[in-house]
């Protein structure tokens, strides 16, 4: 697996050691079984972390500081959602590779939170 899913384990796992995030169990043992489909749900959810830690990714490439601020708003409403009508939600790609959703939104507001932090420290 790429570094990308290395990224998604340590950030998940530093911000909430006690998250339910069976990744070699889950992933490294199955993705090269995993459907297409499957695979995409597993990027979607990365990307959103690498945006919420502002690593640039294709999806949210730019120089332009408003874009990024979009981009960051919008994974954090994503992780917020409670949306399970969509095979893309959140709730629902956690709850297909055995994440626990609750645990995932834990980590992803502490992340927000530090990073919150780090810019008033910065400013």
């Amino acid at each position: 697996m790429n570094d990308y899913g290395e990224f998604a384990t340590q950030m998940l796992r530093a911000a909430c050691p006690e998250i339910n995030y069976e990744y070699d169990r889950v992933n490294r043992a199955t993705l090269g079984v995993l459907t297409g489909e499957a695979r995409l749900m597993l990027r979607v959810l990365e990307d959103a972390l690498d945006v919420i830690h502002g690593r640039i990714t294709a999806g949210t490439y730019s120089l332009l500081e408003k874009t990024k601020n979009a981009n960051f708003e919008e994974a954090i409403e994503w992780f917020e959602s409670d949306d399970t009508d969509s095979p893309f939600s959140s709730v629902n790609i956690c709850e297909r590779f055995g994440y626990d959703h609750s645990a995932v939104r834990k980590a992803v507001r502490e992340a927000v939170r530090k990073a919150e932090l780090a810019k008033k420290k910065a400013a």
